[in-house]
Parts: C-alpha cells; sequence; structure tokens
C-alpha cells in the first residue's frame, strides 16, 4: 500500500476508534457490560439503546425561549424523552426532524423536552425555528446537566420513569422515526 492511500485510512480508523470509546464509556458511565445490556434486535431496537434503571440526575434549566424553567420532574406524571444536542451537532441536525414527528404524533402522552447543551442561545434558537421543534428546549449553556447525565457526546437521549426520577432507557446517537417509535412502545406502551 503506498503511503497516500495508508495516510487516508487514518482518520477512519481513528473515527472508529473514537465511536468504540464513547460507547465504552457510556457503559461504564452506567455501570453496563455488553452482556448486561437488553437488546432485541427482533423488536426493530438497533444497536445504541441500552436498557437503564437508575436514579435519573435532577435539574431545573432556564427554558431557551421565554421565561420559566424546566426539569424531568415537571412532566405531570408522562414518561419522559430527555434529548442532548447543540446546533452545530450534525447528527443532531439529521435526527432532530425525526424526533420532532414523533412528538407530534404521541402528543401529550408522553413529555419531550430538549437540552441544548454548551451552544449559543441565538444559534440554538434558529436551530429550533429551522426544524420546527414543538416541545419545550431547556437552555445547558454551561454543560453542567451534561455533565450529571454523563453525556460522553452528542445526540444522546435519555428515556425517564413517569416521575422522571429514573432512567428507564438510553440512546447513544441517532433516532429515527423508526427507531424512537419501537423504543417508546417497548419502554412505554405508547
Amino acid at each position: 500500500m503506498d503511503s497516500r492511500r495508508s495516510f487516508a485510512v487514518r482518520p477512519v480508523l481513528i473515527a472508529t476508534g473514537l465511536l468504540a470509546a464513547l460507547v465504552a464509556a457510556a457503559l461504564v458511565i452506567y455501570g453496563l457490560s455488553p452482556s448486561s445490556t437488553q437488546r432485541q434486535p427482533s423488536s426493530g431496537l438497533a444497536m445504541g439503546f441500552l436498557a437503564e434503571n437508575h436514579p435519573a440526575p435532577q435539574f431545573s434549566l432556564p427554558l431557551l425561549a421565554g421565561a420559566g424553567a424546566i426539569g424531568p420532574g415537571t412532566s405531570g406524571g408522562r414518561p419522559v424523552v430527555l434529548n442532548f444536542w447543540s446546533s452545530t451537532c450534525t447528527v443532531c441536525q439529521q435526527e432532530t426532524p425525526a424526533i420532532e414527528k414523533v412528538a407530534r404524533s404521541v402528543g401529550n402522552r408522553v413529555e419531550f423536552v430538549g437540552v441544548d447543551t454548551l451552544d449559543q442561545r441565538a444559534a440554538a434558537l434558529r436551530f429550533a425555528r429551522r426544524y420546527g421543534v414543538s416541545y419545550p428546549i431547556a437552555f445547558d449553556s454551561s454543560g453542567s446537566v451534561a455533565a450529571r447525565y454523563g453525556v460522553p457526546a452528542l445526540p444522546m437521549t435519555f428515556f425517564l420513569s413517569r416521575s422522571g426520577r429514573r432512567i428507564v432507557g438510553l440512546n447513544v446517537g441517532r433516532l429515527t422515526v423508526a427507531k424512537l417509535t419501537a423504543i417508546l412502545k417497548r419502554l412505554y406502551g405508547t
């Protein structure tokens, strides 16, 4: 193999190694090993979804737009989908329309909360308008809540219990309409 071709392969290997390290970090953070995750390929859930049952860090963050604050305990007894994203995240740009579509289709049976992380307010507002986000968005400009949840990379989505106090599932990486719908059905029967 000539040196030019060898040089072109290195970024792919580095990116693959970084992705594996991020998934491993998420597993370590949540005390899981690959054998303890509950994946069911026949259910339509792809790699990246992990079944959890851990306490959810509680928080209250200002809303991205308007006055007030939001946190996982404000869902009124509905299950919570907590999606960490940033306007600079390319994968977040790809998944946000899918999350919005599912959020609209399930109506008020599930509370969707976006957590804009380490971002500029103006850029995040443009992002939310561009993708027509209708669910509330918390503004985590310092990344402190993402750190408390152990978010190693964006996007990352946590599925919380009806009380908002337990993590019952998490997804590392991009969600599609099909994948998110399957997860909601599995976890909440929705």
